[in-house]
């Protein structure tokens, strides 16, 4: 029952994630009449697409944040375990994690963020792991490595090892440190994905209980979560502020009917592309139906 449960599971979170983008929801302005185009997606961290603007995203806040660190990549690794404990050693190595951080030895690092790496041994075991960008100018690694292991201890976990990399040893100093951190969680959900895709859809219900609720990323020590600018948008005709409720849901269509529908004005002559992030940007101060609005829309999607 269980094995059928987890099969419907993951066919309907694949269902979704195969239809990220290939449809558009039309939604139409109550009180001019404009029509703006909003693509699907899905949102998961386990679509390629969607992981790929989470991402760019991330690593845009993220490098912005630590421009001026003396920056650090750390790597925190426990014992491999099987399959059906991941959600409680996420838990325990998030306790770990906790308890090193009180420790002297962490005294130097001055703020970091924290990300989740996650692989599969050959031996079909999960491999949970932290990777860490960190503001610090001097670490010890024997003492790190020591200091971890009892943390995890205490947490019920073995630790395996610990690696340290500076930015001064890596190409593009901090941004490529940054780069290196974010290029590695990557690497490790595309190949988790293929195996998830072979046929394991235990290890994939597994994996998105295990990290359902959990950020791609965390600030520590004084570093403030990078915010991500949520400028206001407007409707493309009129200049009004965008509000949910001042929109109605058309039917969505596929993304072929979606261009077919831009180059055909007779069918919706009031088209456009997204919203705009400025009022200037409206048909009021020069803009017109029918066209994709100068510059990028917030969302929606310009083909």
């Amino acid at each position: 029952m269980t094995v059928d449960l987890n099969l419907a599971r993951a066919r309907e979170e694949w269902d979704k994630i195969d239809a990220c983008g290939t449809t558009v929801r039309p939604h139409k302005h109550k009180d001019c009449g404009a029509i703006v185009a909003v693509r699907y997606t899905c949102d998961s961290r386990w679509c390629p697409t969607c992981f790929e603007r989470m991402w760019l995203s991330d690593r845009k806040r993220i490098v912005e944040a630590a421009r001026n660190w003396q920056a650090a990549h750390i790597v925190l690794t426990v014992k491999n375990i099987p399959p059906g404990q991941l959600a409680t050693t996420l838990n325990a190595m998030t306790g770990a994690f906790r308890r090193l951080r009180q420790r002297k030895v962490w005294r130097p690092v001055r703020a970091g963020f924290s990300f989740w790496g996650l692989t599969i041994s050959a031996e079909g075991e999960w491999h949970p792991h932290l990777h860490i960008l960190a503001d610090v100018t001097w670490l010890e690694a024997r003492d790190l490595t020591a200091n971890w292991a009892a943390c995890a201890e205490a947490a019920g976990l073995m630790s395996r090892h610990t690696n340290i990399k500076r930015s001064t040893g890596a190409r593009g100093g901090v941004a490529g440190l940054a780069d290196e951190v974010l290029r590695g969680t990557k690497g490790d959900y595309e190949r988790l994905v293929g195996v998830f895709r072979n046929g394991r859809d235990d290890l994939f219900i597994e994996a998105l209980d295990a990290f359902r609720g959990r950020p791609r990323f965390r600030p520590f020590g004084a570093a403030d979560a990078p915010r991500r600018e949520k400028p206001a948008r407007h409707c493309p005709r009129c200049g009004e502020r965008f509000r949910w409720c001042d929109w109605e849901k058309l039917d969505a269509v596929p993304v072929e009917d979606y261009r077919r529908y831009r180059i055909d004005d007779a069918d919706w002559p009031d088209f456009y592309a997204g919203f705009v992030r400025r009022p200037e940007d409206s048909e009021a101060h020069g803009g017109r139906p029918g066209r994709a609005i100068p510059g990028k829309p917030e969302f929606g999607m310009v083909a």
